[in-house]
């Protein structure tokens, strides 16, 4: 479909008019862990999945890669590096299985384990919940290039020529968990990610280039140890900051209520919006509500932000208010949840 000018001159304008009539205000909203653990759930077991399978197709994998070394010890260390970062939550005793358990060997995951399994090892090692590191994989390409450099000097060369080398490895790990309840028999999460980290090195030949990169094996480590950080995370509650629309153009006392805003004056500005319910203009009517909703979320009021953010649209036909609601609904949710694990964590 192509569009004229005319037309895309006219949808461009409507976006910078609905911006200039609007403002945006930042709200820290807390959100739950992103893997819910039953409350019941006290020790959890961390378990080594990433022995390849014996076959042609992981042995030549291994063989192509060069990689199969360092992830043989990589994945005891990532754990290693989860088990400190899940105590340090302080909700959950963690501990190690021995050994490690075959499953893909590649950055893909396997089928999850038998629950004939994760019941045999929960029971060894006294956990409810077990955690397996299923998918790791280690890619690391190195690319060199030469240029040739030249001084000059008012367009004339000067000197000799000379050629710089310089040496580029792209190091990319592909990582997996999976958490299994023991007592639900259900998988609580599957998650997969990769990290990938860039270097650079230039030296007086290529062997000098290739040489004076970042130790290979350091760098694995260290994308291991953040992958194991980055997971850990999902067990915890956290904070995020989201950006709300106030209504601010169009009518002068959408602007003088800003201005308050501003000065973080909100009761100021609700008092303003409340007089601008009785409006002959639906739309203004439909502003001011949806407005008085923001600010009462803001000032931690989600029950009644919720109402007037419904009535927003319910009432006066505003098309944002409906789905504000179900996000302040939403919201409401998550701080009940982010109460009950923050009690769980104390509780410890």
């Amino acid at each position: 479909m192509r569009f004229s000018p005319v037309s895309t001159l006219i949808a461009a304008t409507a976006a910078l008019s609905f911006t200039a009539c609007t403002s945006e205000r930042g709200l820290t909203v807390q959100r739950p862990a992103e893997v819910s653990v039953p409350a019941n759930a006290r020790r959890v077991v961390l378990l080594d999945r990433t022995q390849p399978r014996s076959g042609f197709s992981n042995s030549f994998e291994g063989w192509t890669s060069r990689e199969s070394g360092m992830d043989k010890e990589l994945g005891q260390e990532m754990n290693a590096v989860l088990q400190e970062a899940l105590g340090a939550n302080g909700r959950f005793e963690v501990v190690t299985a021995p050994g490690r358990y075959e499953g893909s060997g590649t950055g893909v995951l396997p089928e999850p384990l038998s629950w004939d399994t994760i019941i045999q090892v929960c029971s060894r090692m006294e956990a409810d919940i077990l955690i397996a590191l299923e998918a790791l994989d280690t890619d690391v390409n190195i690319d060199q290039r030469e240029r040739i450099i030249q001084d000059m000097h008012h367009g004339r060369p000067i000197g000799r020529a000379r050629t710089e080398y310089y040496a580029t490895r792209k190091t990319t790990l592909k990582y997996g968990w999976r958490v299994y309840d023991r007592r639900g028999r259900i998988i609580l999460d599957m998650f997969t990610d990769h990290s990938t980290r860039n270097d650079e090195h230039m030296g007086t030949n290529k062997y000098d280039a290739k040489n004076g990169l970042p130790d290979k094996r350091g760098v694995v480590e260290e994308l291991g140890a953040l992958a194991a950080h980055k997971y850990a995370r999902r067990f915890a509650p956290t904070s995020a900051v989201v950006e709300r629309i106030l209504y601010t153009g169009g009518d002068r006392r959408l602007r003088d209520a800003e201005k308050l805003t501003r000065r973080n004056d909100w009761e100021g500005a609700i008092r303003i919006w409340e007089t601008m319910l009785t409006d002959p203009k639906a739309k203004l009517r439909g502003k001011a509500c949806y407005n008085m909703a923001v600010a009462y979320e803001m000032m931690g009021d989600l029950p009644k932000a919720r109402d007037l953010a419904r009535r927003s649209t319910d009432e006066f036909g505003n098309k944002w208010g409906k789905g504000y609601a179900a996000e302040i609904e939403g919201r409401m949710k998550d701080e009940v949840r982010v109460q009950e694990e923050r009690q769980l964590i104390d509780a410890q």
